[in-house]
């Protein structure tokens, strides 16, 4: 241990002195990044619930529930541990206070973190964007879609595979709680 740490700060003290540049890109790529990524999300989301479909077990949907009801357990535990802390937190002064300067610097600063209705800063600069890159409809998303193409498609699947879904869950739902 004592010898990987000295090569490392060897290597350290040796490496070359690099100054460092704020981070900065163009506000298109990022929207594509996002805009790819929530495509992403939605085509796993559409395959695992083709999973359930092909998993060979009619009790998979009944079963889910037993899934559902293990979350809603662990959630409510959950709560009891944060309201725990947060009448730790009502009881300090010291601790409200840090939460409350806390909200006041967001409100602060509100336009810094959500933007303006003109989408010139913050998240809704963000937004604009990936509503003008999917307006602009020529950003690839694969060899054989555009952006605009591939999240058209993966919203409409995804609709109709939550539907078929939806109504495969509640059909067991009498059969996981008799």
């Amino acid at each position: 241990m004592k010898i990987t740490l000295m090569v490392l700060l060897i290597i350290i003290t040796l490496a070359p002195v690099t100054v460092a540049e704020d981070f900065s890109m163009d506000s298109e790529q990022l929207a594509v990044v996002l805009l790819k990524n929530t495509i992403s999300n939605l085509e796993m989301s559409n395959k695992f619930m083709a999973i359930l479909d092909n998993s060979g077990s009619d009790a998979v949907y009944q079963n889910l529930w037993g899934v559902i009801y293990g979350t809603l357990t662990v959630m409510a535990v959950n709560n009891e541990v944060t309201t725990a802390i947060l009448d730790e937190v009502s009881n300090s002064q010291e601790l409200s206070s840090k939460v409350g300067n806390a909200i006041n610097t967001l409100g602060e600063n509100s336009t810094v973190v959500f933007g303006d209705v003109n989408g010139t800063q913050g998240l809704s600069l963000v937004l604009r964007k990936e509503a003008e890159v999917l307006q602009n409809g020529s950003y690839p998303y694969s060899d054989d879609e555009t952006i605009s193409q591939a999240y058209a498609r993966v919203v409409a699947d995804f609709t109709s595979e939550s539907v078929d879904f939806i109504v495969k869950l509640f059909s067991k739902i009498d059969e996981a709680f008799v």
